[in-house]
């Protein structure tokens, strides 16, 4: 599995993922962040890559541009400076409803690898 996970800050506030535990909902939420049939490190992905979620999402790989001397393209929030000099590097964001930058990639499982990502891909449930 490849998993995309949001960490619990990137949640609304007041929004606690335990408040919804055995609500349908909840199954849905999360499986919409999980990616059955490969285990994708980043150095796997490319931009315009889908990945079909256990949900019945779709996961799209955006590649974000950035340069070090100006920070990011255009003020994106979600660019940030690269370790490298001045050189073009690929920062990765995700989006299937909502997009989500990948903060920490690469988290080794049992059985996949997890993608820390700055925010949920789908609407986070209700009730």
């Amino acid at each position: 599995y490849t998993i995309f996970a949001p960490f619990n800050g990137a949640l609304p506030s007041g929004v606690s993922l335990l408040m919804l535990q055995g609500s349908p909902n909840l199954q849905t939420f999360l499986l919409n962040h999980v990616v059955a049939g490969g285990i994708y490190s980043m150095a796997d992905l490319s931009a315009g890559m889908k990945l079909n979620t256990v949900g019945g999402a779709t996961i799209t790989v955006l590649e974000l541009l950035q340069q070090q001397d100006n920070g990011g393209i255009g003020g994106s929030p979600m660019a940030s400076r690269s370790s490298n000099n001045n050189n073009w590097t690929p920062d990765f964001v995700v989006s299937a409803d909502n997009m989500a930058k990948v903060t920490f990639p690469n988290m080794e499982i049992s059985n996949g690898i997890v993608h820390l990502c700055s925010g949920a891909l789908v609407a986070v449930p209700q009730s």
